[in-house]
């Protein structure tokens, strides 16, 4: 089943990027001020006229479809830090951790986020204290809640100093077939990056502590709807840029990225905190 999906995804994006996809990704700035807070990056869109069919249940969907542009490019990355797609950056990341996605009673494990920070260089970083903070979950299909749904991540979100100013989103979304954890595909496009810990459902106000990410992961999505949307184990990889006066941390400290389900189809709206490095 997952192949046909990865088929399905590839004729529709390749088809389309061959024309349409620009030959350099652009960084997006994030505001500091005002009340724009959000910025836009690959929003969901609703199909009109609404497809009479999903072809992934051969049935007619039972709520707007909506889907997301594969040939759109803002803060789109073709590949991670140090690579030919982002140069500048040393390819081995300056920090790496892992953590595991738990939540309930009794726990169950839902998924793992990845944790990693890039540093400007070639072989070492340069002492700019430049760095690129990159974070991915991947998740499985286990019931958590009374609806036995499996978690939906909806918004990421990631502790900044207040200080910081000028930070720069972008993101990754992985390569058609490969199923590692660096390059691994995602099929759910970065919606909207900002300086708040407010996610799906919620006013958005401003919090310059946070960098936030919408973007949803889902492995088992019950509104997906091919070819226009589709299941996402995979997140893609989010980045943050920006610089560290006081370097990062050497391990990850408590509570400094969370995820938040936001109970877009009716599951239990719910945060998983974990650890994260931490821009001083």
């Amino acid at each position: 089943m997952l192949k046909a999906i990865d088929t399905r995804f590839l004729a529709l994006a390749l088809g389309a990027a061959a024309v349409c996809t620009p030959a350099f990704a652009q960084w997006v700035t994030l505001s500091d001020t005002g009340t724009t807070i959000l910025s836009t990056l690959n929003p969901k869109t609703n199909v009109s006229p609404q497809p009479a069919t999903c072809t992934n249940t051969g049935m007619a969907p039972t709520e707007t479809v909506q889907t997301q542009s594969p040939t759109l490019g803002t803060g789109k990355f073709t590949g991670l830090p140090g690579s030919t797609a982002m140069p500048g950056f040393v390819s081995t990341p300056f920090r790496s951790a892992t953590a595991a996605l738990t939540i309930g009673s009794p726990v169950v494990t839902v998924g793992t986020l990845y944790d990693r920070v890039y540093c400007t260089g070639t072989t070492a970083c340069d002492g700019t204290n430049t760095y690129v903070f990159a974070t991915r979950a991947i998740l499985n299909t286990n019931p958590w809640d009374p609806t036995h749904s499996s978690f939906e991540i909806n918004d990421y979100f990631r502790v900044v100093p207040t200080t910081a100013t000028g930070i720069q989103a972008g993101y990754y979304m992985g390569q058609a077939g490969d199923t590692t954890i660096d390059n691994g595909q995602a099929f759910k496009y970065l919606e909207y990056a900002g300086r708040t810990q407010k996610g799906l459902g919620q006013t958005i106000t401003r919090d310059q502590g946070y960098v936030a990410f919408r973007e949803d992961t889902n492995a088992n999505d019950p509104d997906h709807c091919e070819p226009y949307s589709f299941n996402s184990a995979r997140s893609a990889w989010t980045y943050a840029k920006l610089t560290c006066p006081g370097g990062v941390s050497t391990s990850p400290q408590a509570f400094k990225v969370k995820v938040r389900e936001g109970g877009e189809e009716l599951q239990t709206i719910a945060t998983i905190t974990v650890s994260g490095f931490v821009c001083n």
